[in-house]
């Protein structure tokens, strides 16, 4: 996780969380891989790799960086899918292993990734939108691609509700404010 400048950033804001405020958090390992809002722990299957261990961090990261209620949590719940699954497109593509193994099909559909990969024409690797794009029509391809993708992979209603009344960069806020702050 740490092999990459955003899993190195992820990894030292958990730490420094739990050195000054005493944040909690357990890791397990289960038959899934899977972040527990409700304790704060991280179930990871005994053969994960580290992009499923770096999804599940920034889900706790998401958690410790609102003050979602638990049913303000499930409401958006593929919204935070969305975006863990990019930020983990950008730690994979950003790491220093780094290479031809990485292809862009794996991050669109057919490679399990979805149209994840398609979201940076939208918007840059700190979720902000990139000049010329708006955010109808970033809305329109996320509705329209990424969450029937997403739905078909098994991220089902009702467990996975998709919230569309917010503006689409603002699913990635969490991106946003992990980035800016190695770089205040």
């Amino acid at each position: 996780m740490k092999k990459s400048p955003l899993g190195n950033t992820l990894y030292n804001a958990l730490s420094a969380r739990v050195a000054t405020s005493g944040t909690k958090f357990d890791f397990s390992f289960g038959s899934e891989n899977r972040f527990y809002y409700e304790s704060n722990s991280i179930s990871l299957k005994e053969n994960a790799i580290s992009s499923s261990l770096f999804e599940e961090s920034f889900h706790l990261y998401q958690k410790l960086n609102s003050n979602y209620t638990l049913s303000e949590w499930e409401a958006s719940l593929l919204n935070k899918e969305i975006e863990a699954k990019y930020a983990v497109y950008i730690s994979d593509t950003t790491h220093s292993g780094y290479g031809p193994e990485f292809k862009i099909a794996d991050y669109t559909k057919g490679g399990g990734r979805f149209d994840i990969a398609l979201i940076n024409g939208f918007i840059d690797h700190q979720g902000v939108m990139l000049p010329n794009e708006h955010q109808e029509v970033f809305g329109d391809f996320m509705t329209l691609n990424v969450v029937p993708q997403m739905r078909k992979a098994k991220y089902e209603l009702p467990k996975y509700q998709f919230n569309g009344n917010i503006l689409p960069t603002d699913n990635f806020t969490n991106l946003h404010t992990l980035l800016n702050s190695q770089n205040p």
